[in-house]
């Protein structure tokens, strides 16, 4: 295989974690005093976008659900709050992602590739603005 092609093997792998990790998605403590875990797979992305319609129409009480339990009604708070971490959690991933394919795209040593992975600190010089803002 070529650099290049290595390269967009690690790419690939770095997409795949990345995506992983988004879907996975979160533990939230919301007002009940209960941590509750949301997964964000595309579907439950769509779902959020329409709480976040609900929130803006003045909904006051909005049915949803935690990963594995019923359908229940969440006070705005609660539902700001879910909203809100699912927001920061895929940008974060999302953000960290692009800056560590970023690194990956200026490897030319087959070593230095094979030795990245998802979860490792990123070199400062690849960082974007937005992941330094997000990590600060």
């Amino acid at each position: 295989m070529s650099l290049e092609q290595i390269k967009e093997v690690k790419l690939a792998e770095i997409n795949k974690e990345c995506s992983k990790y988004i879907t996975d998605g979160f533990d939230l403590t919301l007002s009940d005093g209960n941590t509750h875990h949301f997964s964000l797979s595309t579907n439950d992305q769509l779902n959020l976008i329409t709480l976040s319609t609900m929130v803006a129409n003045g909904q006051e009480m909005i049915p949803y659900h935690a990963d594995g339990e019923l359908c229940a009604f969440f006070p705005i708070n609660d539902v700001t709050a879910i909203l809100e971490m699912a927001t920061q959690h895929k940008t974060f991933h999302t953000t960290y992602c692009n800056s560590l394919r970023n690194y990956v795209k200026s490897l030319d040593n087959l070593q230095d590739i094979g030795a990245v992975y998802y979860g490792m600190d990123v070199p400062e010089e690849f960082k974007s603005d937005v992941y330094k803002y997000i990590v600060r």
